[in-house]
């Protein structure tokens, strides 16, 4: 019983910390760390021009988005993975 209480009250923690920012900022406006830079230089000096373009493979946003998600995912995987083996190990050698 105990442990059904410890994690409901880790789930309801977790869906209010989603949902949360997504409720207070409904029509917030986010953009790129690069585009916001380029934004700030350009209202301190109007003539700046960027040195260079990233490379766009993709011009829907919903491509890129997935994409990102995806990078995500496995940069995730590989360090769920690493620390999942290296806790495994340390188990094997105390046991």
């Amino acid at each position: 019983m105990k442990t059904i209480r410890k994690y409901g009250w880790m789930v309801i923690v977790i869906v209010a910390l989603v949902s949360l920012p997504l409720v207070m900022f409904q029509h917030a406006e986010f953009a790129g760390t690069d585009d916001k830079a380029v934004s700030m230089v350009q209202g301190i000096d109007k003539n700046y021009k960027p040195w260079f373009e990233g490379v766009k493979l993709f011009d829907s946003p919903e491509i890129v988005s997935t994409f990102f998600a995806l990078q995500a995912a496995i940069g995730a995987s590989v360090l769920g993975y690493y620390i999942g083996y290296s806790r495994g190990k340390q188990q094997n050698k105390k046991a």
